[in-house]
């Protein structure tokens, strides 16, 4: 560590791999989460951004299929 400019190289390269590392261990452990039908129908139901807008015909049905899906699961 002696030589700054070897070991600003050296850091830079070491960054990258400590990047692509944490992103292959997020993407690897989250996305399957992701992919869980009952988020996915938290997500597409009570996420207001996703919601159609005020007058659009969609929005009165907006959400059903997925609450009608986890009030069945929770029956259970």
């Amino acid at each position: 560590m002696e030589n700054c400019v070897d070991g600003d190289a050296q850091f830079e390269l070491d960054r990258i791999d400590l990047i692509e590392c944490t992103l292959a261990y997020i993407k690897g452990r989250f996305d399957p989460l992701l992919d869980n039908k009952v988020l996915k129908c938290m997500r597409d139901s009570f996420e207001h951004w996703r919601w159609p807008p005020i007058g659009d015909p969609r929005l009165a049905k907006w959400g059903v299929h997925e609450v009608k899906y986890l009030a069945n699961i929770m029956q259970v």
